[in-house]
């Protein structure tokens, strides 16, 4: 009308998920759940029709969860649709065209022609689909847009498209019926078209789907590093196993390699089992197959792993014996192999506690991973240095490491998840720095790229939620400091390392007895006999479960115990130069000496923690300690007066204050406190607001408790912000606690 033209294409006439929900609830009946509804408006994508048949197809069914899992192009009512209403209505070289691209699940004109050659069908019909080139296949492409025929163009040059879910699925059921050997031949095609773009993941996919698997098995290995390096442990691991076992233990090199990842995904069994067979076949074909230096470099790759896990398990003595093994098998010529070797016998190390001798192993194996260009060990072994320079006090070094490796991180492209680490690393001193703040960013970086699910790295992933649990309860998220907690005990379970699970025990306790809820610290503690204590108290891997037992003994009032457990620990961290942990045994018995009555003993441990401590310039170790530790240190303060100690304890002190204000004289109500420190005090209901948002409740949930709408909840945050000159929910917990409020 009016010479106006208006087109209204497939997308225009998709329904919206509300438009969906009405249409098979309301209109069908159904009374699906929202998650229902919202699969299947995924899986049709909104196609009115495809809505439909799934309606007639739910109805009169008992069990509706198997039929949203499996809905696909091959339901009967989707397949006779399709089928009898599109497809047969096409000319015979639309229908051939359609088949044949069916298997992809992307196309563009060169690689459909490359699919569609002569006999894509039928070797006895080498003309069953008809092409004249790039053009013929462009242009099939462009008739099939045209008329809407659910093809979906993914980019706006017209280049490449993808076709609907359920028509696609639709086309390859009718594929697998009328003509099941060009099935195989058509994804080898996509394979070798894919493999000469240089695009090999979507090469070993479409290998995968041929059953060409001598040819995946050598894709898979062309492609390793690439994969490795950008933390694709999982994908790696679904391609493995894709493979027949036969194909895979006649590749070692590639058994190895996929032993590591499962290692490296927490599946620790299933990689011993794996590194088993390959010994195995090694010992019998080895001398008829293999030449004497392969064979070394191969049961060197398995030694170093084996080092890995043991040392993993805090098996350390076991660790350090493999590892060495390992690097007396792998020759020198074999730069990221022997970097293995050199980070295994490093991790070993450093679960002895031999830290001096674990940092030279971990630059060796980062310089050697540099000269192989393996980025995953390189930021691996610089991280784990970087993590030996902490436990030494160098905090200064070690976050000039962690600063370099992050100074690598691209910034037109993501990173790869190993560089976590590295976030991770940064935050941990930042937090001692008491750059809440500046931490805070860094941990979230940190598990945004390496969250709990991922790569579990070689020594696990607890340090990221230690880091994250210190960081919340400092800031007053007692939920979030709980909810870190958890994270780290669920990923122990899945990843099966049992050091972690017993350090995720001892968070909690740490966090319930800084939370002032002793029994729960007390019932932890409890658990932990005297047997198991005599067996694991000198353990380094076990520092932080020991150090936190002190701490509940010192809380019980048995300062006595505390002080032989530490006593047992000195002799071994003053060995290996531990200087963390004899900062930390140092300040612990300064307050177990002062709580038996001993203050010259308490005055001198606080001294030498002191000393220590200064040149790293450690902050949290001792605020985190509460109120007697700022009682020891003013006192330390009063009695000396050495120009070169008293800057830093002056700052020790500051930051005492931030956490532990001096209290006003008179005190009558948590209002006539905020007077002189708040321009304007909160009302009653942005103190309700508040309380809710302490005890972790969402704004949906704070809304509903207060029956107000969420824009008014968000509202009442923005006035508690400015009030608290906060810009967060975690510091307005923080300054709230501070003021008395909660």
């Amino acid at each position: 009308m009016r010479d106006q033209l208006s087109e209204i294409r497939a997308f225009d006439l998709r329904f919206s998920p509300e438009e969906a929900a009405a249409y098979l609830n309301d209109r069908m009946g159904l009374q699906l759940s929202a998650d229902e509804v919202a699969v299947l408006e995924t899986r049709t994508e909104g196609w009115i029709a495809g809505l439909q048949l799934a309606a007639l197809s739910l109805q009169g069914r008992s069990s509706r969860i198997d039929f949203l899992r499996t809905f696909s192009g091959s339901n009967r009512y989707v397949l006779n649709y399709l089928v009898e209403e599109v497809l047969i209505q096409q000319p015979a070289s639309m229908q051939a065209f359609l088949l044949c691209t069916s298997i992809l699940e992307r196309l563009c004109a060169p690689l459909c022609d490359a699919v569609i050659a002569s006999g894509a069908l039928s070797d006895e019909d080498p003309a069953s689909v008809q092409t004249g080139g790039q053009d013929s296949s462009q242009a099939m492409l462009e008739q099939l847009d045209q008329a809407n025929l659910f093809l979906s163009p993914l980019d706006d040059e017209g280049q490449w498209y993808r076709y609907h879910p359920l028509f696609g699925g639709v086309l390859q059921h009718r594929l697998r019926e009328t003509a099941p050997d060009a099935w195989p031949r058509l994804h080898r095609r996509a394979s070798e078209w894919y493999e000469q773009q240089g695009l090999l993941s979507d090469a070993i996919h479409h290998a995968v789907f041929a059953e060409d698997f001598p040819r995946t098995a050598e894709l898979i290995e062309q492609n390793w590093p690439a994969v490795w390096n950008q933390g694709g442990v999982a994908t790696l691991i679904h391609w493995v196993e894709a493979l027949p076992l036969d194909i895979l233990v006649a590749r070692p090199n590639l058994a190895i390699s996929y032993a590591w990842a499962l290692a490296f995904a927490g599946q620790s069994k299933a990689a011993e089992a794996c590194l088993g067979r390959v010994e195995a076949e090694l010992q019998v074909a080895a001398a008829e197959s293999d030449s004497a230096t392969n064979r070394d470099t191969l049961l060197g790759r398995i030694a170093a792993l084996q080092a890995t896990i043991a040392a993993r398990a805090g098996e350390a003595t076991a660790a350090v014996r493999l590892a060495q093994t390992a690097l007396s098998l792998i020759p020198s010529s074999e730069a990221s192999v022997r970097g293995n070797g050199c980070y295994a016998l490093g991790l070993a190390y450093q679960q002895a506690g031999a830290l001096a001798e674990a940092r030279r192993s971990y630059q060796d194996a980062a310089r050697l991973g540099v000269v192989a260009g393996d980025t995953f060990l390189t930021i691996t072994a610089r991280y784990h240095e970087a993590r030996i320079l902490m436990a030494q006090g160098q905090l200064h070094l070690a976050a000039d490491t962690y600063r370099r490796l992050l100074a690598r991180v691209p910034e037109d492209k993501m990173p790869a998840p190993v560089i976590g680490l590295a976030y991770v690393g940064y935050a941990e001193i930042l937090y001692q720095w008491n750059d809440l703040n500046a931490a805070t960013q860094q941990i979230e970086h940190g598990l945004a790229l390496s969250p709990s699910g991922s790569l579990t790295y070689t020594d696990g992933p607890f340090y990221r939620f230690l880091t994250l649990a210190r960081i919340r309860q400092t800031m007053g998220d007692q939920a979030g400091a709980l909810a870190a907690f958890q994270l780290a005990a669920e990923t122990a379970h899945q990843t099966g390392i049992e050091l972690d699970k017993r350090r995720a025990g001892a968070l909690k306790a740490l966090i319930h007895l800084r939370l002032g809820q002793r029994d729960a610290a007390w019932g932890w503690a409890h658990t932990q006999t005297e047997s198991r204590l005599e067996l694991i108290n000198v353990a380094y891997v076990h520092e932080f479960e020991i150090f936190v037992y002190v701490r509940i003994l010192l809380d019980e009032g048995r300062a006595g115990e505390a002080l032989g457990i530490l006593t047992n620990w000195r002799a071994a961290a003053e060995a290996t130069q531990r200087v963390a942990s004899l900062i930390e045994m140092s300040m612990l018995e300064a307050l177990a000496h002062r709580l038996i009555g001993q203050p010259t003993q308490a005055m001198t441990a606080l001294t030498q923690a002191l000393r220590l401590a200064a040149p790293g310039g450690y902050v949290r170790l001792f605020v985190d300690e509460g109120e007697p530790m700022r009682d020891l240190i003013h006192e330390w303060a009063v009695t000396n007066t050495s120009p070169h100690s008293l800057p830093y304890v002056d700052s020790l002190l500051a930051a005492f204050d931030q956490v532990f204000p001096p209290m006003l004289e008179v005190i009558n109500s948590p209002t006539d406190l905020l007077f002189p420190i708040l321009v304007e005090p909160l009302t009653e209901r942005e103190l309700e607001v508040l309380r809710l948002v302490a005890a972790g409740s969402s704004n949906a949930e704070i809304a509903e408790q207060l029956v107000l709408t969420v824009g008014t909840v968000k509202t009442h945050l923005k006035h508690i912000y400015a009030k608290l000159t906060v810009q967060s929910r975690t510091q307005a917990i923080a300054q709230a606690r501070r003021l008395g409020l909660l």
